[in-house]
């Protein structure tokens, strides 16, 4: 069967034309140029694909035309393969791409942000500044490999930054754990060099203020402990689900260290639970830490007892601190106890009440007069969301000093971040 291919193919001829495969179009236009008769059967450049009678002249020009086209299918060819190489790269591009999204996508999930600030809003009595914007607290977890974790919690106030909390943790077993707040909740051993809270009494838990449903902090800690006690240096964590433990190395006070621990039993916990559990029933523990000189002298002695408790919708937390300064020959101790009662459940707006009373005494060695501050706070809260609380809170010194004496009224609102 031979085709003949003439000049003018006309509009129908062109679409038809582009709808034929690469090859076969180059093929046909060769042909409609040379305007020979070609076999659909006979090879490129066999002589027996020409019409017979043609002249020597004419079979020489048809020659030339057939190795132009066989020439143009070759580009043709050439071009392809160039197309096939770049779809195969941009292929490869694309998988390289999704896979480094994918892996943007779990580091930025598996690193974990939270934080919160607060505003406070006092009298005149309490704070020449009515208005006064707390900390913003910003806290990261990250966990590594499974067995390692960062945390860490930066603190924004008064127009500087400050590391509260940065520790790098290995745990042979148990999750991550906060950087700040409760540190056993969860079963697991761990090992931490860094700067963390230390566990003396239970108010180390509610250093934050989004932890905290008070607004003040108990005299325990603003006064007996000094604002609460936050050091470098190393420590161990343990929670076997009845029992609680930790034991640290400390920088410390002075210029040599510090050293000590903390014991708590959790009898009401179930210790076959790998379940993370939000509070826990009943924590007893007992707590004591010593400061060192450079030559191992003892210059300060801190020691602690703690109960916390949880039944239905009451909350009972109070502790002991005995504290002697060696070098300023002052013996210091203390206690509080705080009662909450938490109406979260079946409330339109879950809400609270709380009170605490509050005695810590100043005895000098040398036999000069003792001073003693007694302090009661009652107040509310209330919980519109989960991670914003606003708080009420009276506070009325029963026995005070010069700087902490007569009554004083603050409101509070903390805005989490998760």
């Amino acid at each position: 069967m031979a085709w003949t291919w003439k000049a003018g193919l006309g509009l129908s001829g062109l679409v038809a034309l582009t709808m034929l495969p690469v090859e076969a179009r180059a093929w046909a236009e060769a042909a409609e140029v040379s305007q020979i008769p070609i076999d659909a059967g006979a090879p490129v450049g066999d002589a027996s694909a020409l019409e017979a009678g043609a002249s020597d002249g004419e079979v020489a020009a048809d020659a030339v035309k057939l190795d132009e086209f066989a020439a143009l299918r070759e580009r043709v060819r050439i071009l392809e393969d160039k197309l096939n190489d770049e779809t195969r790269v941009n292929e490869a591009s694309r998988k390289d791409s999704e896979t480094v999204k994918a892996k943007v996508k779990e580091l930025t999930q598996a690193i974990q942000f939270s934080g919160f600030f607060d505003v406070t809003v006092s009298t005149y009595r309490n704070n020449p500044n009515i208005f006064e914007l707390g900390n913003f607290e910003f806290d990261i977890k990250k966990e590594y490999y499974k067995y390692f974790q960062v945390g860490a919690a930066l603190v924004f106030a008064d127009k500087h930054a400050d590391l509260a909390v940065g520790f790098i943790d290995f745990h042979l077993f148990g999750g991550l754990i906060p950087a700040r707040g409760n540190v056993f909740l969860e079963s697991g051993f761990h090992l931490q060099v860094g700067k963390f809270d230390i566990t003396l009494g239970n108010d180390w838990q509610y250093y934050a203020s989004l932890d905290r449903l008070t607004i003040s902090a108990p005299l325990t800690t603003a006064v007996l402990m000094e604002g609460g006690y936050n050091d470098v240096g190393f420590r161990v964590l343990g929670n076997t689900g009845v029992i609680n433990y930790a034991g640290y190395v400390l920088k410390g006070a002075a210029n040599g260290l510090a050293l000590g621990g903390r014991l708590a039993f959790v009898p009401f916990n179930n210790p076959f639970t790998t379940k993370v559990m939000d509070t826990q029933p009943l924590d007893i523990g007992f707590a004591y830490l010593e400061d060192l000189d450079q030559d191992g002298k003892s210059e300060q002695q801190t020691f602690a007892a703690d109960l916390e408790a949880r039944y239905e919708f009451l909350h009972l937390q109070t502790e002991y601190y005995w504290r002697k300064d060696l070098l300023l020959s002052l013996h210091r101790e203390g206690y509080q106890v705080s009662l909450f009662g938490s109406f979260l459940d079946n409330c339109p707006v879950p809400f609270g009440v709380f009170g605490r009373f509050d005695h810590v005494d100043s005895s000098p060695d040398d036999g000069a007069p003792r001073t003693t501050l007694r302090e009661i706070t009652a107040g509310a809260f209330l919980r519109p969301f989960e991670v914003t609380v606003l708080k009420l809170e009276f506070n009325r010194f029963i026995q005070g000093n010069d700087d902490m004496h007569g009554t004083y009224a603050f409101a509070q609102l903390v805005i989490g971040y998760k």
